[in-house]
């Protein structure tokens, strides 16, 4: 009975706008570059100020997880670009901000991206850390494992 309800709401596309929140993480691969450093952090942070990538995000915090980390805390609020797409801009435009200051952005600069949606607001930033403490122990696990087989 709830379905008929919802379903008979006029609801246009165009009305509809999105409050989803996600975080994308970059890892440098090489640590070239320490991400805590004042020198680099603060030119991303003025870099970035206003960003919303074709109006479809509110980027709501950039942390430095640890030198090698660097985290993006967004809302998408609109549905027009895909997250994939918005997580493109955001790495174009943080290299952009990383050759600012200077450092050279080379096709093996990123091991890798992960991007993942938040829960609780209270807890965004912690289970970022918590991502990167876990995926760190793997690392080294797996590390430990390739160094005992040679």
């Amino acid at each position: 009975m709830n379905d008929d309800i919802l379903n008979s709401l006029p609801i246009s596309e165009d009305d509809i706008i999105l409050n989803l929140r996600y975080h994308v993480v970059f890892f440098e691969k090489n640590a070239l570059v320490s991400f805590q450093e004042d020198w680099v952090m603060k030119p991303i942070l003025k870099h970035f100020k206003n960003y919303t990538c074709n109006n479809s995000l509110r980027i709501k915090e950039i942390k430095a997880l640890n030198n090698q980390a660097l985290l993006f805390d967004f809302k998408q609020i609109s549905p027009d670009i895909s997250l994939e797409d918005m997580a493109s801009g955001i790495l174009s435009h943080l290299e952009d901000a990383l050759t600012m200051v200077h450092i050279k952005i080379s096709d093996d600069f990123w091991e890798k991206a992960d991007i993942f949606s938040v829960g609780a607001e209270d807890d965004a930033i912690t289970n970022g850390e918590e991502y990167v403490k876990r995926l760190r122990k793997c690392r080294k696990k797996r590390k430990s494992v390739n160094d005992n087989t040679i």
